[in-house]
């Protein structure tokens, strides 16, 4: 949810590190609202197949980035770092790397996160805060609007 949650270009200067205690962080910042720096963290769950940190610790070690200062987002097609002009375009790489199809405008991956928040009982006021975003109840009701019919 995180990652849905994040705007692009807060992704793509994301960088990911893992604890001793096998928590994975991703540091960011925000600049909506003021800028602010902003540090996810992830804990292992007992079922590997859900747990964030078991893939977050699998695509780290697939990269080989063994160096602190390289960039996180590697775009492999075209052996070069992405930049904020790819930022949709690396977007869609991590997404076909973790198996997922590439047939969803990453914008409508976030209004989902919206949506699935709803269903899980979230307020509105609740959505609003973790998503700094000020019409995510508008997205949210056009998101439901779209699976009514």
């Amino acid at each position: 949810m995180a990652f849905c949650t994040l705007r692009m270009i807060e992704v793509l200067l994301a960088d990911v590190y893992q604890n001793e205690d096998n928590n994975c962080n991703i540091n960011t910042q925000m600049w909506k609202g003021g800028d602010t720096d902003a540090e996810i963290t992830f804990r292992p769950l007992i079922n590997q197949s859900i747990c964030p940190t078991f893939w977050l610790s699998k695509w780290l070690n697939q990269t080989e980035r063994q160096q602190l200062d390289k960039p996180l987002w590697l775009l492999k097609r075209i052996n070069k770092h992405a930049t904020v002009e790819f930022t949709s375009k690396s977007i869609y790489q991590v997404m076909e790397q973790a198996g997922i199809e590439n047939n969803h405008a990453v914008t409508s991956i976030r209004a989902v996160s919206f949506t699935k928040a709803f269903s899980l009982g979230f307020s509105k006021i609740a959505i609003d805060r973790f998503s700094r975003h000020s019409d995510s109840s508008m997205v949210t009701l056009k998101q439901c609007d779209k699976k009514q019919q």
